[in-house]
Parts: C-alpha cells; sequence; structure tokens
C-alpha cells in the first residue's frame, strides 16, 4: 500500500480535530454547532477548549485562591455542557483542554501542535463595534501562523443555517 492510500486510509478511521472555543460569548453555540456537524460529517471529533486569563489579582492570598478556584470551576462546568450538546449531536466523545495564558498565542500554539487539526471554527458578534477578541486576533495577526482552515460565523445566522451548512 503506497503512502498517499495509507494516509487516505487513516483518514477514513478518524477524520480529525474540529476546534471551538467555549467563553462566555453568545455566539459560542453557533461555533460548537458548526464544529459538531463538520465533526460527524467527517468521522472526527470535537475539540472544546477554554482558556483562561491568568489572574492579576494579588492582594489577599486566600481570596485569590478562592478566585481562581471558582473561576476554574466554572470553566469546567462550561467544557463539560458544551461537550454533552457536541456528543448528542455528533455522537462522539470530545476532547476538552482547560489552559491558562494569552488566548490568541496559547490557541495558536495548541492547536498547531495537534497533528489531527483539520479546523478551526470562531463565531462572531455581529452587533458591537468589534467582532470579539479571538476573531479580531485570527483575522490579523494569528491568521498566519494557523496551519488548518479558519471558519468564522456570524451571529446573525440562525441555528437552522448552521445546522445546514455545517452537514
Amino acid at each position: 500500500m503506497s503512502k498517499a492510500q495509507e494516509k487516505n486510509a487513516a483518514s477514513k478511521v478518524d477524520g480529525g480535530l474540529y476546534w471551538v472555543v467555549i467563553d462566555d460569548s453568545e455566539e459560542k453555540e453557533l461555533a460548537l454547532r458548526y464544529a459538531a456537524h463538520r465533526a460527524r460529517a467527517n468521522n472526527g471529533h470535537v475539540a472544546i477548549v477554554h482558556v483562561m486569563e491568568p489572574q492579576q489579582f494579588q492582594h489577599w492570598g486566600n481570596v485569590q485562591k478562592q478566585v481562581e478556584k471558582e473561576t476554574r470551576a466554572a470553566a469546567e462546568q462550561a467544557l463539560w455542557d458544551a461537550a454533552n450538546v457536541a456528543y448528542d449531536m455528533a455522537g462522539q466523545i470530545c476532547s476538552l483542554y482547560l489552559e491558562q495564558g494569552d488566548h490568541g498565542e496559547h490557541l495558536t500554539k495548541l492547536l498547531n501542535d495537534n497533528p489531527a487539526s483539520k479546523m478551526f471554527v470562531l463565531a462572531c458578534s455581529a452587533g458591537g463595534k468589534t467582532p470579539g477578541p479571538l476573531v479580531s486576533y485570527f483575522t490579523n495577526k494569528g491568521l498566519g501562523q494557523l496551519c488548518m482552515p479558519l471558519v468564522i460565523l456570524s451571529e446573525k445566522l440562525d441555528l437552522g443555517d448552521v445546522d445546514y451548512l455545517g452537514k
């Protein structure tokens, strides 16, 4: 079997990772739905990542530890909630990543360091002055650093549109 045939056979078994970021934005559900549909259509998996910014609060050590603990617990719950939605849609167990650091640079490294990465899906806010910090980063400096396609969905799409586009 040639290398091309081996790669083609392997891709039929595992269609790679379709990345989505879970944060506090309202449009995250669109990105999650699209990633889940694409993963299902391509026999892949959804990779859900939440990046926590380092806490700048440095007064009263016990208070800072409590804030960090609560922030982490909320992030973990958001990841599990998103994983349940993606599982219901794609029928595949998701990969979950809880990271800490600068969003743009940290995400770029995480996505590029994983050879199974196939697509990165974001959704943007249509009502504000900016489309959101991640979309701004990845449509400027970060786009040239990504080693995969970037899909950006407008929050003006309804769930039916996203379901149709993802299939």
